[in-house]
């Protein structure tokens, strides 16, 4: 979200604008989509109680529900971040700033500045 945000919008959310949007996703993240993605884990084992072909159905269902589920927080994602100001820092400032200290080292800096320069360069690519 935050990446796409800058990139593809122009976009850059403040940490405050980033924990708004975590803030206002996280009731249907936590009351769908997590409980159906559970569910359908749940189901993958053979079980002796209920033939493997039903309960294969059963799961491609649930399957189905989740993707919807996750559909629609990604459409609301979409409309929050039209409503976005933007005007935060540089997105790897952000992310950065999400990940604890003593787990800030070369490595994690590096992976940061990796997923943002491959999220310009399919930007680019894409134009």
């Amino acid at each position: 979200m935050l990446v796409y945000s800058d990139v593809a919008l122009g976009k850059s959310l403040s940490s405050n604008e980033f924990a708004a949007l975590r803030a206002a996703m996280s009731s249907w993240r936590q009351d769908v989509v997590l409980p159906l993605r559970t569910l359908r884990r749940t189901l993958k084992p053979a079980r002796e109680d209920i033939p493997d072909n039903a309960k294969e159905q059963l799961r491609a269902q649930i399957k189905k529900a989740e993707l919807m589920a996750e559909r629609l927080q990604v459409d609301f994602v979409a409309r929050w971040l039209e409503h976005a100001t933007g005007g935060g820092p540089a997105p790897g400032a952000t992310l950065s700033g999400l990940i604890p200290e003593r787990y800030h080292n070369t490595a994690v800096e590096k992976a940061l500045a990796h997923i943002i320069a491959v999220a310009q360069a399919g930007s680019i690519a894409s134009t």
